[in-house]
């Protein structure tokens, strides 16, 4: 539930930002997009594109946090706090539309919340710190800006994430195991994680944006046929993600 109600705080923030910026001087609308100089851009100003994005291909890196946490059947588990970093090209239809496409590394997974746990994954049995996954993520993405004299955009698209490694953090118990000991649990995870994200975004001055993405994901993150899971059923990844974009010239 703090998931959910910090993305709609964001959210009533962005568009409220959106509804003040369409109160500034819109006489911009009129000069040619080619004529446009840096010093007619201001802080939150109109016209927000960068000189970088008025080509019509464009390039920078994104970084930012992950918010994640298991749903479906997982049980006693609660929010883990992981990296998001990474690379982007994107391609310009015209001064509203663009197609975008990241190369990130993504850390992801889930605490342990209550004494039982039940995570899909063989080891649970309430010894569990924490599961950590560390993906390569593909995501594509059609960016929308409903106005060209704000800087809001909204985003969808699709996105497919490549295992790299995936550990449990344990301690106590028969495993006679410390917080900084790991369990290799890669072999019971499944290599691909994919499915569809939406976003809503803000570009506040030349080159740099804020945005924030749900991913929903419809792949098990578990191996039903690996000796390393407990028994099959629907194991997800749920993905918060909020990050700052940096083009480039």
């Amino acid at each position: 539930m703090k998931i959910k109600h910090t993305f709609g705080f964001l959210l009533v923030c962005l568009c409220t930002v959106q509804i003040q910026a369409q109160t500034f001087d819109k006489t911009l609308n009129k000069i040619p997009l080619e004529n446009r100089s840096q010093n007619q851009f201001k802080l939150f100003q109109p016209r927000f594109f960068a000189d970088s994005l008025f080509s019509k291909n464009y390039y920078g890196f994104r970084v930012g946090a992950n918010i994640s946490n298991f749903v479906g059947d997982a049980e006693g588990t609660s929010a883990l706090i992981g990296l998001r970093i990474g690379v982007l090209y994107g391609r310009r239809f015209n001064n509203r539309a663009s197609v975008q496409l990241e190369l990130a590394y993504s850390k992801q997974g889930a605490q342990q919340d209550e004494e039982t746990l039940q995570t899909g994954v063989l080891l649970d049995s309430g010894l569990t710190i924490a599961t950590k996954q560390n993906y390569l993520a593909l995501p594509i993405t059609f960016k929308y800006y409903p106005s060209q004299n704000t800087g809001l955009f909204l985003e969808a698209g699709a996105r497919a994430a490549f295992l790299l490694k995936g550990e449990l953090q344990g301690t106590g118990g028969q495993y006679d195991r410390t917080t900084d000991d790991r369990i290799d649990i890669a072999d019971g995870l499944n290599s691909l994680d994919a499915g569809i994200l939406l976003g809503v975004g803000f570009t506040f001055h030349k080159k740099v944006d804020f945005n924030l993405r749900y991913n929903f994901n419809f792949t098990n993150y578990i191996d039903e046929a690996s000796s390393l899971t407990v028994d099959s059923g629907n194991y997800r990844n749920s993905l918060l993600q909020a990050s700052i974009a940096f083009y480039l010239d």
